[in-house]
């Protein structure tokens, strides 16, 4: 066989914590497979309780299957992260000239996401991953922005808001192919 043919059977791990160095032990003398793979991280967990999060895949098949499911896992994976102001379950009464302030964090495998924010389906504001948020990255490590610049925090205006009735505040993720995931919705009153 030609030593530049592509390989007929593939095994692929993917991470979404940016992963790219695994430790496999090989199983008994014979036909060579490994039956015991793990992520090298290089990342330390404090307090009791605490809890690491993320996904992990493990990709078997012929070559082409596992390449291109790898490429799809990596680069179209939706950001994901949370909307902390305005907390889910207040109230948040507004002003025509007062503005709405936004706070969360966002988290991505590829780098470049950004936070748009929308009033009643209208874009009002698009913010930068630019808050440090040590919190976050305790729990996820290994993330594109960890441990800088996974927070957001703005103020979204409110000037030619109708003040008759309530609005829907909604805030979306977007990685820099523009797949975005929402998250969070907030009702938003007239003061």
């Amino acid at each position: 066989m030609d030593s530049m043919a592509r390989p007929v059977y593939g095994v692929g791990f993917v991470s979404d914590q940016g992963i790219t160095s695994w430790v496999g032990t090989q199983g008994p003398p014979g036909p060579g497979y490994f039956h015991y793979v793990r992520p090298l991280n290089n990342f330390s967990v404090k307090g009791n309780g605490a809890m690491i999060r993320g996904l992990s895949y493990l990709i078997l098949g012929n070559y082409n299957t596992v390449e291109g499911l790898y490429t799809q896992y990596v680069t179209h994976r939706p950001p994901f992260g949370s909307l902390d102001v305005p907390a889910q379950g207040s109230t948040t009464y507004y002003t025509s000239s007062s503005g709405i302030r936004v706070e969360g964090w966002a988290l991505a495998s590829q780098p470049g996401t950004f936070i748009t924010v929308e009033i009643d389906g209208k874009a009002l504001a698009y913010l930068p991953l630019n808050m440090s948020r040590p919190d976050v990255c305790s729990v996820y490590p290994g993330y594109s922005g960890c441990p800088l610049l996974v927070g957001f925090d703005g103020v979204v205006p409110t000037n030619g808001l109708d003040t008759t009735c309530p609005h829907l505040l909604t805030v979306y993720a977007s990685s820099k192919l523009n797949i975005a995931s929402r998250l969070g919705d907030r009702l938003i009153v007239p003061h």
